[in-house]
């Protein structure tokens, strides 16, 4: 049989690769008969919605729009839930925009912060840099097929993940998010706000060493808050969990899942990419210089 380029999701490498064409329909092409794998560039529009389906995942308490941007805030508990993301035109020229997103935040006492998809967002990011808005904290949304993740997860049978409605206190101690602790009330109301959250945890003498939180919106299963005790590092709790969190997903119809991980933690991407995660786009941050 002879092949022609085959654009879709890659499911599984073996023997033969294992594809999700753009109809739905799953092609098994040998290994001996590819050539070479070519990543297509994500486009602008596809990584806009993602990025729109996460906002469903870590919702912020006030949110309002400004023509399709996204303005955000939770009392400072995050920079998702508090910064402007654009997912298309503001409905005036974007300076003027700019200068209703300052005003907007600091009515509330928040420093001026976007969240800048890239690509999606280019212009408003080549905008904020030519006003000298300084970008930190270059995150990659990255996918991945469910089915795939869950292969190559394996739930192991000496390990026993609790899936629970809300965090108790012991949980909301043990998460600390980008190391800052503890989470203040606002943070338990923006994880608990989404529709259905679980969180799990691995438990030793009934106290977390392992957490993370999960949610399903539109067949996406999106993990978040994800963190092993430095104690209990190295032991694969953070794949044990990646199991149990996409067996509950699965169980919900999700098909596949996102996840958002700073660019410099390389243990928590080697870990991923085991899993079969790749990225899907970008995303940064844009900060209105002080003084």
């Amino acid at each position: 049989m002879r092949y022609s380029d085959v654009v879709g999701v890659l499911l599984s490498v073996g023997d033969e690769l294992r594809i999700r064409h753009r109809d739905g329909r799953e092609i098994a092409v040998p290994a001996s008969a590819v050539h070479r794998i070519k990543p297509v560039p994500v486009a602008a529009r596809d990584a806009l919605e993602l990025e729109r389906v996460a906002t469903l995942g870590w919702p912020a308490p006030e949110q309002e729009w400004l023509g399709h941007w996204m303005l955000r805030a939770a009392g400072g508990f995050t920079g998702r839930a508090n910064s402007a993301l654009p997912l298309g035109s503001p409905g005036m020229p974007v300076t003027q925009a700019i200068e209703a997103v300052i005003a907007w935040y600091g009515a509330r006492g928040l420093a001026p912060r976007f969240a800048v998809p890239i690509p999606g967002a280019a212009s408003v990011d080549a905008a904020l840099d030519a006003l000298g808005w300084s970008g930190e904290a270059s995150t990659l949304v990255r996918t991945g097929e469910l089915a795939n993740v869950r292969s190559r997860a394996a739930a192991r049978d000496d390990v026993v993940v609790d899936l629970e409605n809300e965090p108790d206190e012991a949980w909301l101690a043990m998460y600390h998010y980008r190391g800052r602790g503890p989470v203040p009330a606002i943070g338990r109301a923006v994880m608990l706000a989404a529709a259905c959250p679980v969180f799990a945890a691995i438990r030793e003498a009934g106290e977390p060493v392992a957490v993370a939180r999960a949610v399903v919106d539109e067949t996406w299963l999106g993990v978040t808050a994800l963190e092993v005790a430095p104690s209990h590092r190295r032991r694969g709790l953070a794949r044990a969990l990646m199991a149990a969190l996409a067996d509950w997903g699965a169980e919900r119809g999700a098909v596949s899942s996102y996840l958002q991980v700073l660019e410099s933690n390389a243990a928590a991407n080697a870990l991923y990419d085991d899993l079969g995660y790749w990225t899907h786009h970008r995303y940064h941050y844009r900060v209105l210089p002080t003084g």
